[in-house]
């Protein structure tokens, strides 16, 4: 399939979870207030994007079976099996790692009030179980979309991004104002779709493997360990900002900031989506170094172009925005951390596309010590940012680590690629 279909495909399914939050955000904030919806986003980081503990599987994953596409279901699920061996292993440790988080540093770190001390400290714990189907499915996704099953891969994120908003609303509805069973849907919806993404690779699961899967696990983990350790410190210079923001500040300034960013991040799905299908491409076309020096130079001017008119909408009509959806309170404390964290969100999205063809190339461990460098700096920073300019520091904290991230991609990117044409000359 071409990049077009599969970027069409990928931003599909995210449309419906953009329609889910629209709908579902302003109602979640009303009900449960400032306190209660600023959990609900810590909730959210934690079973929403906490995939890093597939320990790059995915995206190894991708990488190994999309360059193997000719070969027999035989060979390319045993590929998939041993995937399967390192992610089950990876999501117990996440799950051991943030249950410590939960149990130990909640009542340390926070100011949350009495009455929801417990119902929190509950429902964080479900989301911590959450990370196990959340790390397996993730797995599977990168074997689905080496198969360029695009289709298949969209139609497990459109369900888990529609049920992230949706389920919080309906359970409201019907049990109340619960945090933990709130947590407790969210973990059915990650359940269901694990066992779905299971059931749509059955034929590559279940046939017999012609190269034991253990002998795999090596490469597999060779390649996706350096993944993990961008994919682990990634996350958290992205989300987990809000959980350092809430001790720095307090539990409800995370909705003033986490809100607009988690917005921001949405719009992430336009150059995600091209990233997606572009690392497929990519991987199983790295040695044509030529084509990928001119593809990646075409489609960051696509990106540029596309990105730089939506953040200048963003910028322009962010304030009546926040005005009608929510209310003017939100909008004068919401509105300038927007803007400032768009113009990361805009080289953000430059960066995915440096990055992809990084990761393509197989050049995965700048990556990884690259984003493990930027978090070192990027916390005492946002520290500092925070404590003597509020969420306005802290976005701009976030803003400048977006730039940084993308120029010194950009220029391991265009090394790499000046110095593989002048190797193909």
């Amino acid at each position: 399939m071409s990049i077009k279909k599969n970027t069409i495909i990928n931003l599909i399914g995210v449309i419906a979870p953009l329609i889910a939050a629209l709908y579902s955000i302003p109602q979640l904030i009303s009900v449960l207030g400032e306190e209660g919806f600023s959990i609900i986003l810590m909730i959210w980081a934690l079973i929403g994007y906490f995939s890093l503990f597939d320990f790059g599987v995915g995206r190894a994953l991708t990488y190994e079976i999309s360059q193997r596409m000719n070969e027999s279901t035989e060979v390319i699920g045993s590929f998939i099996k041993a995937g399967l061996i390192i992610v089950l292993i990876s999501a117990f440790i996440g799950f051991f790692l943030v249950y410590i988080f939960v149990v130990f540093f909640i009542r340390e770190w926070y100011d949350i009030s009495p009455s929801l001390i417990q119902d929190t400290i509950s429902a964080l714990t479900i989301s911590a179980i959450a990370i196990i189907p959340t790390t397996i499915t993730s797995g599977l996704r990168g074997g689905l979309e080496g198969l360029d099953k695009f289709i298949a891969s969209n139609i497990n994120r459109s369900i888990l991004g529609v049920s992230i908003f949706l389920l919080p609303v309906i359970s409201i509805k019907i049990h109340g104002e619960s945090l933990s069973i709130i947590a407790l849907y969210l973990l059915a919806a990650r359940i269901l779709v694990m066992f779905f993404a299971i059931w749509q690779l059955r034929l590559f699961l279940f046939s017999k493997a012609t190269i034991k899967p253990f002998t795999l696990v090596h490469d597999l983990f060779k390649y996706g360990l350096w993944v993990s350790l961008s994919g682990i410190v990634g996350p958290l210079m992205v989300y987990g900002d809000r959980f350092l923001l809430g001790a720095i500040l307090s539990i409800s300034s995370i909705t003033y900031y986490a809100t607009p960013q988690e917005g921001l991040l949405r719009l992430l799905v336009i150059p995600g989506a091209l990233a997606s299908a572009l690392f497929h491409n990519f991987s199983a076309n790295n040695k044509n170094h030529i084509k990928l020096q001119s593809d990646t130079s075409l489609y960051q001017r696509k990106i540029s172009l596309i990105m730089g008119s939506i953040i200048l909408l963003v910028i322009l009509g962010g304030y009546p925005f926040y005005v009608f959806w929510i209310n003017e309170e939100f909008a004068k404390q919401a509105y300038i951390p927007t803007v400032i964290m768009s113009i990361g969100i805009f080289f953000n999205s430059l960066g995915l596309i440096s990055l992809t063809t990084i990761s393509a190339l197989g050049h995965v461990k700048f990556i990884g010590v690259l984003h493990t460098i930027e978090l070192i700096i990027f916390i005492p920073t946002f520290y500092i940012l925070t404590q003597n300019f509020g969420i306005i520091g802290a976005s701009l904290a976030w803003m400048i680590r977006a730039i940084i991230d993308f120029i010194l991609l950009k220029q391991k990117s265009n090394h790499l690629l000046n110095s593989n044409s002048e190797e193909g000359n």
